[in-house]
């Protein structure tokens, strides 16, 4: 943004400046206007010539100031349009991105839970185990005693 407003500020110097060397160079015109034709010498004449086409190249170069004002401000708008699109289209992506994330957490946390409920079997695996065990050693304890 500041580039830009740079840009166009150097474009409206130029612009000013040629505006008023215009204004010069009208006023000199008019004097020299003011006099008769059969009183000008050739070198007013030549003058005048000179003059007149100065203003013709100050006015065209206006008209291009004035035509790269204009484009730039239709490239910045256009610029700025892009850059809404990108943006909405990098947020959609961040958006779909984030609720990626969301699903893969949920995902994994419900992996943790399926692993912790299989660690809950596990345990009561292993602790029906050792209930059977401690049963068979009553058993045998208890079946070994009676013998004697």
């Amino acid at each position: 943004e500041l580039f830009r407003r740079q840009a166009e500020l150097m474009y409206l110097r130029r612009q000013h400046n040629l505006e008023e060397e215009h204004a010069e160079l009208e006023y000199q015109i008019r004097c020299l206007m003011l006099c008769p034709d059969h009183n000008k010498t050739d070198s007013d004449k030549e003058k005048e010539e000179k003059l007149i086409q100065r203003l013709v190249e100050v006015v065209e170069r206006r008209n291009e100031i004035i035509d790269c004002l204009e484009m730039d401000r239709l490239r910045e708008k256009e610029e700025d349009r892009s850059v809404g699109t990108q943006l909405g289209i990098f947020s959609a992506a961040m958006g779909s991105e984030v609720d990626l994330r969301v699903k893969n957490d949920k995902k994994g946390k419900k992996w943790k839970k399926e692993k912790r409920w299989s660690k809950k079997d596990a345990d009561k695996e292993v602790e029906d185990v050792v209930e059977k065990k401690k049963s068979k050693k009553k058993w045998f304890t208890l079946h070994h005693s009676t013998r004697s």
